[in-house]
């Protein structure tokens, strides 16, 4: 089971089944722990199920019921019906359908994840691009604006940038395949950049609306790297290079700008 599969098993898993996995959600929650932000995640939603887990169980007091069927009596049939709902376990089923419901949202948040889903799959990615050498580049001198072509005739049929980023000058490019899925990559030299362009749906990354960037740091604090990261149809462009949250803004802003 890979790092990505493992991820979208343990987001759909339920409350009660991070106390009490069945096979599948335990091998998943294995391959997933391996992820700081994942692991996160999960300790938080077990002390979600065990809150939701103690509202259900509180017994509803009777002088409570009491008072609610008096308030039902003088406010009529319809009141009284309802007071006397709280006694019918169909009520406890949907209660517990919704509270279900609400703790899946609050694991699907993607503030859960850093940022947005697939976040740490992009950071995975942006590593292995930072490792590359010169010599898997081929040199050219373009803008990345007109890469479109030589991407296709390297078998990636779909490099494009924002409008922004089209007028930067490129150095290099190549194609590689990172879990099986094809990234075009390309090595800019302002701000010693790398750009990628890669199928979002393939990788479960998507930071959202198109048009809008994500950022995300990562890297040791000794040479600290950013990532910038927009969607625009079924791709990702994503950019990085040695710097911090802010100099990826002011390198967004000054690009967008051109």
């Amino acid at each position: 089971m890979n790092f990505k599969n493992a991820c979208a098993i343990v987001k759909c898993l339920g409350p009660g089944q991070l106390e009490d996995p069945d096979r599948l959600a335990r091998a998943a929650l294995k391959v997933a722990s391996k992820s700081k932000e994942i692991g996160a995640a999960v300790e938080n939603q077990k002390s979600l199920d065990t809150i939701a887990a103690e509202k259900i169980a509180v017994a509803v007091p009777d002088d409570l019921l009491s008072t609610m069927r008096e308030i039902g009596e003088k406010l009529g049939e319809p009141a009284a019906r309802s007071s006397a709902t709280f006694r019918n376990p169909a009520f406890l089923v949907v209660a517990l359908a919704f509270l279900a419901m609400v703790a899946l949202v609050v694991w699907l948040t993607p503030s859960q994840l850093d940022g947005f889903p697939g976040v740490d799959e992009a950071v995975l990615l942006a590593e292995a691009g930072d490792v590359s050498q010169p010599s898997q580049f081929e040199a050219l001198s373009a803008t990345a604006g007109t890469l479109g072509d030589w991407f296709v005739m390297q078998g990636f049929d779909g490099f494009q940038v924002p409008s922004g980023f089209a007028t930067h000058s490129v150095v290099g490019v190549r194609v590689f395949d990172f879990e099986g899925v094809k990234v075009a990559m390309a090595v800019v030299p302002e701000n010693r950049s790398f750009f990628y362009v890669f199928p979002s749906l393939q990788l479960g990354i998507a930071p959202g609306e198109s048009g809008s960037s994500r950022i995300v740091e990562y890297g040791p604090e000794s040479a600290p790297r950013v990532l910038g990261i927009s969607q625009f149809g079924d791709f990702c462009f994503m950019v990085t290079f040695e710097g911090d949250r802010r100099m990826m803004e002011r390198f967004i802003r000054a690009s967008e700008a051109r």
